[in-house]
Parts: C-alpha cells; sequence; structure tokens
C-alpha cells in the first residue's frame, strides 16, 4: 500500500493523470505530421519518404522495448516518482534536440535516445498502482489510458494549429518547453513511493510467466501490430484515397482518441466490481475483436472522409474495451510485488507490437497500396479467435 503522507491518494493520482495527459499531448503534436515534416526539410521520392518515415515511428520503440523492465527494477529499488523524473527531463531534451538536427538519420538517433531513456507511461502507470488500493487498479489503468487518449485527441490538433502559423520546429519548442515545466513540477508536488529495496540489495528474478499471461500478453502484442501497420502511411492514406486535409488527419486521430477516452473508465469501473471472467467482459472483448478487423476492412474500401469519422469511432470504443481488459486481466490475480513486473512486461509487449507492425506496415505499403495494407491489418485482428 502507500506510505503518501502529504496528500491523499486520490489527489496523488488525479495530478499523475493530468501529468500524464500533458506529456502525451505535447508528444503527440507531431505524431501524425512525421511524413510532412521529413518531407518539409528533405528531398525524398515517394517510397523513400515512405521507408523513412516508418524508421522514425519505429526508432523510439528499437530501445524502449529493451529499457522498459530494467528502468522498472530501477524504479522499485529507489522509488517510481525517480522514475518520472528522468522519463520527463528525457522528453525534454529529445524534443529540443529535434529543434536543431532534420536531417532523417539524426533524428532517428534522438528518437532511438528518446525511447532508452523516456517510458514515462509506464513509469506513470506503476507509480499509479504502486499507491492506489487494489480494489480500484482497473479503475485507475482505465483513467491512465483515457488521459492518454485525450491527450492523443488534443496534441493532433495543437500541432497542426502550431505548424500552419509557426513551423514545424515550433511544436519541438513547444513540446521540451512542456515537459520540462511539468517535471519540475512534480519535483515539488508528487510524493514518493515506497522504496522495496536498497540499490545494494540483490537484484530479483522477474517471476516466470504463466501459460495465462503468456496468452494475455501475445494478445496485446497482436493487437498493436494490428493498430499500428497503418500508422506509417495513415498521413497519406487520408490525402490520396479520402482527398482530403491535415485537419481531417488530425480529427480521425481525435475521434479515435476520444472514443477510446469515453470508453474506458467505465469498463475499469465495470471490471472493478466484476471478476475478470465474467461472462460481460468475455464477450465484449470478443465482439471487440470482431469490430476492430471489419473497420480495418472497411477503410481499406472508402473514399470519403465522412464515413472514416464514423469507422474512427466504432475503433476508439473497441480498441477502448480491448486495451483496458486485456490490461485489467493480466494484473487480476498478481501479487503485489510482481504487478510492477507484470506492468513492465505488458508495455514491452506493447511497444514490441507497435515495432512490428510499423515494420509490417512500412513494408506492405511500400510493396503494395492502401487496400492491401488495410485488408493485412484486418486479417492480423481476426488471428485473435484462433488463439
Amino acid at each position: 500500500m502507500s506510505n503518501l503522507k502529504g496528500y491523499s491518494w486520490r489527489n496523488q493520482i488525479n495530478l499523475i493523470i493530468v501529468a500524464q495527459f500533458i506529456v502525451i499531448a505535447v508528444l503527440g503534436m507531431s505524431d501524425p505530421y512525421w511524413p510532412l515534416i521529413l518531407a518539409s526539410f528533405n528531398s525524398f521520392e515517394a517510397t523513400t519518404l515512405q521507408y523513412w518515415s516508418g524508421a522514425i515511428y519505429m526508432a523510439p520503440l528499437l530501445t524502449i522495448i529493451f529499457t522498459t523492465l530494467f528502468w522498472v527494477k530501477i524504479g522499485e529499488r529507489i522509488g517510481y516518482k525517480k522514475m518520472i523524473l528522468r522519463a520527463g527531463f528525457a522528453l525534454a531534451a529529445s524534443q529540443w534536440a529535434l529543434i536543431f538536427f532534420h536531417k532523417p538519420l539524426l533524428v532517428f538517433l534522438i528518437r532511438l535516445i528518446q525511447g532508452a531513456f523516456a517510458g514515462f507511461t509506464t513509469a506513470t502507470q506503476a507509480w499509479s498502482l504502486s499507491v492506489a488500493p487494489i480494489n480500484v487498479h482497473s479503475q485507475i489503468v482505465g483513467r491512465i489510458q483515457a488521459a492518454t487518449a485525450v491527450g492523443t485527441i488534443v496534441g493532433p490538433v495543437c500541432g497542426g494549429i502550431l505548424a500552419n502559423y509557426f513551423g514545424y520546429l515550433s511544436i519541438f519548442i513547444t513540446a521540451g518547453f512542456t515537459c520540462l515545466l511539468i517535471s519540475i513540477g512534480l519535483i515539488y508536488f508528487l510524493e514518493e513511493t515506497r522504496n522495496k529495496q536498497s540499490l545494494k540489495g540483490k537484484l530479483t528474478k522477474i517471476k516466470k510467466i504463466c501459460a495465462n499471461e503468456r496468452f494475455l500478453l501475445s494478445l496485446i502484442c497482436l493487437t498493436q501490430i494490428a493498430k499500428w501497420m497503418s500508422k506509417p502511411f495513415f498521413a497519406l492514406y487520408v490525402a490520396k484515397q479520402l482527398h482530403a486535409s491535415t485537419l481531417t488527419l488530425g480529427l480521425i486521430y481525435a475521434l479515435i482518441a476520444l472514443a477510446m477516452s469515453l470508453t474506458t473508465p467505465s469498463v475499469g469501473w465495470i471490471v472493478d466490481r466484476k471478476s475478470p471472467r465474467f461472462v460481460f467482459t468475455k464477450s465484449a472483448l470478443i465482439i471487440s475483436f470482431l469490430l476492430c478487423g471489419a473497420v480495418q476492412w472497411c477503410y481499406a474500401y472508402i473514399s470519403h472522409a465522412y464515413w472514416a469519422f464514423i469507422l474512427s469511432i466504432v475503433l476508439g470504443i473497441s480498441l477502448g474495451i480491448i486495451a483496458l481488459l486485456l490490461f485489467s486481466f493480466l494484473l487480476k490475480g498478481a501479487e503485489e510485488s510482481s504487478r510492477g513486473k507484470l506492468v513492465g512486461l505488458a508495455n514491452t509487449t506493447l511497444k514490441i507490437g507497435n515495432l512490428f507492425g510499423i515494420i509490417i506496415g512500412t513494408i506492405v505499403q511500400a510493396q503494395y497500396n492502401f487496400f492491401i495494407s488495410f485488408l493485412f491489418g484486418s486479417i492480423l485482428i481476426h488471428l485473435h479467435h484462433f488463439l
């Protein structure tokens, strides 16, 4: 349980959720626009731009999958607050570095370093679960996921406004300054969790995961692969197949995130009051997988933006249910001492899925077209039913 003194754990949770929202929002300001940012500073052929865009999206994932569990272990010993601060200052430094370096290889290297030293969401989740009572953990996870989703709504919109009036570099200036301010604020207002071990203590081995946990982690990975396959080319898809503007792109991302943010807290409330094996949650998970696959199929066929808006709402609701339920299933029944490790494993698996999704999406799109790419994503979603 928590060792918080000056503030109640609820106030502290509210503080970290606000910080999560702001950090995700400022990082999301550049997220949908990387193909356009690269093209504005460099001259590329279409295929070359596609590959560089995929590489830039992949860069943080290439390193974060190897460092997440390491930072979780360090957090267990010196406190998760320090891990949150480490991530915040690393994000500020990496965003400011992007102001000065525009060559794709240098951008790639900066984002590699960002992935190695950041991991703000993982640190936030581990800190929150260590201070909140176990009977509200699913609600806390749902609120963090909702804050993340809302941040991804606000971020692209703010990024589009900044880029339109002040240029792409203003995005990185604003993001770096905001991450710095958030980190400084958390130094003074966020309290530390109880250290489980001293740094001099022996490193404990990560508990061997059981078959059920491996199954849930595989579902998380496959879901993220299917979700992130369209990431490297979605901006081009909106421009070329839907014949729409960057504003439409921002609205599509916003609708997905808004639907997720409205879904996850409610599902978390249900899970905390019912067994995760309750028939509703199982049925909801299966239906959500089917809907996600159907949306991918529909993306392949549509040619008007208003259909994309409708599909995005359905996709957001489905992804919100899937993300919350899989994470909750993984944590339910776990010992308190192992929850930090499970958070690390879940986030590592999630990032691996993101990475492979970007790799597969980049290759498939470069070799084929939007139609084949979305159909491939739909097939991956439906693979869940055979596991």
